[in-house]
């Protein structure tokens, strides 16, 4: 993470972000966005999205993924949704170095196996999808620890079994120092496919929502006699 101050990443850094139920590392180095060239190819028999695609939210983009040195899978990946965080859970980071003025964003990201590497228990915040606050430096996501439960983004990791034609939903986290302007799909060096950055705002919380609504109306209080002299 970085502040207003210093726009740039530590590589390598230990930054801790606590959230609700669970602890969350920020890792992963940034990258600079580079001019999109559009390079459209064929590998097993995938078509791959070329750099420069803008895509709706909900649209897929096709790509090589190393999550690893040893692992190299072809997957179909979808931005759906976009949540901010609410003002509570901003309230509970614990991050070193803290930003100035942190947001939080839940990211939505539906992925796809199209190739025959099975990826079963990949982290998804190994997917080069990248938050862009309008800097020249893209914001990875929060890895989060696989043994953590977090209500706010339930499932971080891939299925134990993620083989040719396994489709699964996925949650990332966000604390960049501004608001998202778009989410940046980076397959190689170089690679731009892009989101808009339409956002969710945060709902308002199940008991609030039911304290509300079995509200009873209030009555305005009856005006008083006023007795007159004779």
């Amino acid at each position: 993470m970085t502040s207003r101050g210093h726009r740039r990443f530590l590589a390598g850094s230990a930054a801790v972000l606590a959230l609700s139920l669970g602890l969350t590392g920020c890792g992963g180095d940034a990258k600079k966005a580079a001019k999109p060239t559009a390079k459209p190819t064929v590998t097993a028999g995938v078509t791959l999205t070329p750099s420069g695609e803008r895509l709706a939210i909900g649209a897929a983009a096709n790509l090589v993924w190393a999550p690893d040195q040893n692992t190299k899978g072809i997957v179909s990946v979808a931005v759906t949704k976009i949540v901010q965080g609410s003002q509570a859970d901003i309230a509970r980071i614990r991050i070193t170095p803290k930003p100035e003025d942190p947001h939080l964003y839940y990211v939505t990201v539906a992925v796809e196996n199209l190739g025959k590497v099975d990826l079963g228990g990949v982290p998804a915040s190994r997917l080069p999808l990248f938050l862009d606050e309008g800097t020249d430096l893209l914001n990875p996501p929060a890895d989060l620890r696989a043994d953590m439960k977090f209500d706010k983004c339930p499932r971080g990791v891939l299925p134990k079994k993620f083989a040719q034609g396994a489709k699964a939903t996925v949650c990332l986290v966000y604390v960049p120092t501004s608001s998202v302007q778009r989410m940046i799909l980076q397959p190689a060096t170089g690679d731009v496919i892009s989101w808009p950055g339409d956002v969710t705002t945060p709902s308002p919380s199940p008991s609030a929502t039911k304290k509300k609504a079995g509200a009873k109306p209030t009555r305005k209080p009856a005006p008083k006699a006023s007795a007159s002299k004779g």
